[in-house]
C-alpha cells in the first residue's frame, strides 16, 4: 500500500481538492470537512449524555467526589436547604441527557444538520455559562476553571463549525 501526497490540505479552503490517495482511495476536502464536523457532534452527544447518566449514578467518581454531597455543600453555603439536591441533580441530568440526545439526533440529519448542531452548540453554551454563574455563587473556582475550558470548547466548535457551514455553502 502507497500513500502519495497531491497537494497540501489548507484548513481555511476545504475545496473538494485531492489530497492523499490510500490504496487507491481519493480523500476530499469535503470528505474530511464530513469528518470533522461528525467528531465534533459525537464527541458532543457521548460529553452529555454520559455527564447526565453522571447524576443518576452517584457514587464516588475516580476522583472521590460525588455529585449529592457538592450540591449540599453548595446550597449550604447559600443557606437553602439540602432536601432539594436530588431533584435539581436529576433535572439537570435530564436536561443534559436531552442535549446529548439532540447531538445525536443532529449526527443523522442530513438537510437540517447545520441547524440542529447550532441549536445544540448554543444550548450547551448556556448551560455553561449557568454552570459558571454557579460556580462564582459557590466560590468553587476549581469547578469555575473547568467550566470556563468547556466554554473555549464551544465556542471554538462553534466556529469551526460554522466556517465548516459557509464554506459548503459558498460551493
Amino acid at each position: 500500500m502507497t500513500i502519495t501526497t497531491t497537494s497540501t490540505f489548507v484548513f481555511d479552503d476545504l475545496t473538494p481538492t485531492r489530497s492523499r490517495n490510500v490504496a487507491g482511495t481519493t480523500v476530499t476536502g469535503q470528505r474530511r470537512s464530513a469528518r470533522l464536523q461528525f467528531m465534533i457532534t459525537g464527541y458532543w452527544s457521548a460529553f452529555w449524555t454520559l455527564n447526565g447518566l453522571d447524576k443518576f449514578f452517584d457514587k464516588p467518581t475516580f476522583f472521590g467526589v460525588t455529585r449529592t454531597e457538592s450540591f449540599e455543600d453548595y446550597f449550604g453555603r447559600l443557606g437553602l436547604s439540602g432536601e432539594i439536591v436530588p431533584a435539581v441533580l436529576y433535572g439537570i441530568g435530564i436536561y443534559e441527557i436531552i442535549l446529548g440526545g439532540m447531538f445525536a439526533w443532529a449526527l443523522t440529519t442530513r438537510g437540517r444538520h447545520g441547524a440542529w448542531v447550532f441549536l445544540c452548540l448554543e444550548a450547551s453554551l448556556v448551560v455553561f455559562v449557568a454552570f459558571s454563574c454557579g460556580d462564582i455563587l459557590f466560590g468553587d473556582r476549581r469547578e469555575l476553571w473547568e467550566h470556563a475550558c468547556y466554554i473555549g470548547l464551544i465556542l471554538l466548535s462553534h466556529f469551526l463549525a460554522q466556517s465548516q457551514f459557509e464554506n459548503r455553502k459558498a460551493r
